[in-house]
């Protein structure tokens, strides 16, 4: 992995709390999205709007959505006008892997690492020319189509790769009232999506190495508002990166790109006019590794980014400029592991921020280690925060907004033994200067709020299954009313059993989640949930697999946003194809 320290290391030598989830591990969930594999994963909460393409909020260790830092391959991804990212609109099928990292990153990644980073990686390619196709058909008219070819050695290695999703959805939607007019659509809403990838990657003979990737997924999602009640969208994500080792001890990147978040909202029938929200990031990073020894690197860095937004409403100003520098220190020594981090942001809105991080770690007997972090981070406001325009003559936006601002301290103590390994941490987030709306709807830095948590993992083997438990108790509180942050449940668990039969492999799942408010008065509270999940895979031939997946096994009823609904039962079969082209 390399998101906790933007160098590449392994998740047990990392001091901080993280996730990685491969692809064996998407084929093995037999998953259809992004929510729906991630959710339980500890210390990240998931709700969502509706089934599939459906909004979907990722609250990690209790923060709010635009409080946690979203990359596709290096480069930083989401709304700049809402601040958040459209997770229900990544293609799982153009995905390798993901990483999760708990706990501020802002001392290397700059504004909105308060939670913490989940960086995305889409699929590479290595070894033999190697084709793919899958087939999936399931409920709720589901069906999803995937095809691609790829391959690599030492000096070359490409992707290219295509999927296409759709169902008919469920009524995403119960009967309500919108803004004090009643809402009722009792429609199924469908969603669609296409996306393609592609990775190009050459190593020269002395001069490093340039890879070129482009990811990009676009279609249609409908839901249930009085207003416009459908989106079209685009998602898109392009970019190079260049490395090179110009001495012994010395290795250098370059990376550029350019992600883009695009979204129409509108009526079919024309009864209300089109809404526009096209948002774009531009961002460039140069990063230098300096091995001083053995046990001791040095990485120091700048980065440029410039986002920009393109609407039908006037934003008063339409794009910005922020320029950071940073440097990291990782050491080694006796059995001590040290890390110090520092970031200086500079932006034309609102001027200089500094954040730090320092972690420690210490190895104890019988194969234990106990770890400290300390870390600022803080989050920039968005556009519609900024800049969005004044409705009739009133003001909605506040252009002398400060950042909001964190700090986070952390322990932990995590221990390994024969066939398994475990890890528990507490944590404690201040966060100040929150915006918030005032009694005149203008956004304001009023509000301030502490977050207090414990997580747990254990992996080990209990009669020849494979058993995964994650453990995540969080208690996000409003300073000044003492009330739960909305919409966060205060505790959940994910319980994984995976078991191989010969060539069939099996996988069952417990996601059980406490109650939440739904609104920040603490007076609407849904009900907590638990649900069975269960996939099966099979290997028919070296190129034939069969696959399946039951969602909500006992068909539980719930929701996580008050009046939205959550999928019921549904059922999924995938068959894949994966003939090796060249050998």
């Amino acid at each position: 992995m390399v998101t906790a320290t933007r160098t590449a290391q392994t998740a047990d030598q990392s001091l901080a709390s993280v996730t990685v989830i491969t692809r064996d591990d998407i084929e093995t969930t037999q998953a259809l999205s992004v929510p729906e594999l991630v959710r339980g994963t500890t210390g990240l909460d998931v709700t969502v709007q509706g089934g599939f393409g459906k909004l979907s909020s990722f609250f990690l260790r209790g923060t709010n959505p635009s409080q946690v830092l979203t990359l596709v391959d290096g480069l930083r991804w989401g709304s700049v006008s809402a601040g958040i990212s459209a997770w229900e609109f990544l293609p799982l099928a153009e995905i390798e892997r993901i990483e999760i990292v708990r706990g501020p990153r802002s001392s290397l990644y700059g504004s909105d690492a308060i939670g913490g980073v989940i960086q995305i990686f889409t699929r590479s390619g290595k070894g033999p020319p190697t084709a793919r196709a899958e087939v999936s058909v399931g409920s709720e008219d589901t069906s999803n189509i995937a095809a691609g070819v790829s391959g690599g050695d030492d000096r070359n290695w490409y992707n290219l790769s295509a999927s296409r999703f759709r169902t008919a959805g469920i009524d995403a939607r119960e009967p309500v009232l919108e803004f004090g007019v009643p809402l009722d659509e009792p429609d199924l809403d469908g969603y669609d999506n296409t996306a393609f990838n592609a990775r190009f990657g050459h190593r020269f003979e002395n001069a490093g190495k340039l890879e070129f990737f482009a990811t990009q997924a676009w279609g249609n999602t409908e839901f249930d508002s009085n207003f416009g009640n459908e989106d079209d969208f685009t998602q898109q994500v392009i970019g190079a990166n260049y490395r090179l080792q110009p001495s012994k001890r010395w290795n250098m990147l370059l990376q550029g790109g350019r992600t883009r978040d695009r979204r129409t909202t509108f009526r079919a029938d024309g009864s209300v006019a089109d809404s526009r929200f096209n948002g774009e990031i531009q961002s460039y990073v140069w990063q230098n590794d300096l091995t001083l020894t053995s046990v001791q690197l040095l990485t120091l860095g700048a980065d440029f980014r410039r986002d920009k937004v393109d609407s039908t409403v006037d934003f008063k100003q339409s794009s910005r400029d922020n320029t950071g520098g940073f440097a990291q220190y990782q050491a080694s020594f006796n059995k001590n592991s040290l890390l110090l981090g520092a970031r200086v942001d500079d932006n034309e809105q609102f001027g200089t921020e500094t954040t730090g991080n320092l972690s420690w770690g210490y190895d104890l007997p019988k194969a234990m280690r106990v770890v400290a972090s300390y870390g600022t981070a803080f989050r920039a406001p968005t556009f519609n925060d900024l800049f969005f325009p004044d409705f009739f003559g009133f003001p909605t936006s506040n252009p002398n907004l400060e950042p909001e601002k964190s700090k986070s301290a952390e322990v932990g103590l995590s221990g390994s033994f024969r066939g398994g390994r475990w890890d528990v941490r507490a944590y404690r987030t201040e966060i100040d200067d929150l915006i918030v709306l005032d009694q005149n709807f203008i956004p304001q830095n009023l509000d301030s709020a502490t977050i207090e948590g414990v997580e747990a993992q254990l992996a080990t083997t209990v009669f020849s299954w494979i058993a995964r438990l994650q453990l995540s108790y969080v208690d996000p509180r409003d300073d000044a009313t003492g009330n739960v942050l909305a919409r966060r449940s205060k505790e959940w668990l994910r319980l994984d059993f995976e078991r191989r039969y010969g060539k069939t492999n099996l996988l069952l799942s417990l996601l059980a989640q406490g109650p939440r408010f739904n609104d920040p008065a603490n007076t609407d509270e849904l009900p907590g949930y638990g649900v069975i999940n269960v996939a099966v895979r099979h290997q028919i031939t070296k190129q034939w697999a069969i696959g399946g997946r039951i969602n909500n096994l006992l068909d539980k009823d719930y929701q996580t946003v008050d009046t939205f609904n959550e999928l019921g039962r549904y059922a999924l079969l995938t068959v894949s194809y994966q003939p090796v082209l060249k050998r």
